[in-house]
């Protein structure tokens, strides 16, 4: 059948009767998955582990299907997607924790079937900086975020290097910590108050 009415004549000893039947389109078929945007953080430090649902933060997945439509799903919109994907590779354990060797580390996420890979660094740990709970290397505003959200238990201590959060020195990684690191970062104190 072609899509829309079709009409099929019978005959039968010169009568004859019109069957109408209606023809649909196809359901799309999934033809190709697609990361079409990385995850924000693409280093992270060797020996330490990440819950992979953790660290997808900014990752966009393309899907394609047969009637040449596409939908786009971001980690930020589409959680739910997020945890339908696989992951596997010789990083990632049965339980879906990422441990990250030196260089490149080859993630192979599935959907349906269909594949695409997930290229993320491990790098050697580097000096510590106070602060940087997220292990980049550098002091933002991303490390009293992570806090914040750290703190009203949104995510999971194994994504941060929860050992420099503490940037007050008394003992506990609390909401005293975040205002410091914004303060300093606004330029409202230097670090001699904290001396």
């Amino acid at each position: 059948p072609s899509v829309g009415e079709n009409v099929i004549t019978v005959t039968y000893e010169e009568k004859t009767a019109e069957l109408k039947l209606t023809g649909v389109e196809p359901e799309p078929v999934l033809v190709s998955m697609a990361i079409t945007a990385s995850p924000a953080q693409t280093e992270f430090t060797v020996g330490n582990e990440y819950n992979i649902y953790d660290i997808l933060e900014g990752m966009e997945v393309t899907l394609t299907y047969s009637n040449e439509t596409t939908q786009v799903y971001t980690y930020e919109n589409n959680k739910e997607f997020f945890e339908t994907l696989k992951f596997s590779g010789d990083c990632i354990s049965e339980d879906g924790k990422f441990t990250p060797s030196v260089g490149e580390n080859v993630i192979t996420v599935t959907y349906e079937e269909k594949t695409a890979e997930l290229k993320l660094t491990g790098v050697e740990e580097f000096e510590k900086v106070l602060g940087d709970v997220d292990g980049d290397g550098k002091l933002t505003i991303r490390d009293a975020t992570y806090i914040q959200l750290y703190l009203a238990g949104l995510i999971d201590e194994s994504v941060l290097n929860l050992d420099v959060a503490d940037y007050d020195g008394d003992g506990k990684t609390n909401i005293r910590d975040v205002t410091i690191i914004q303060l300093l970062l606004a330029g409202l104190i230097d670090e001699s108050v904290l001396i």
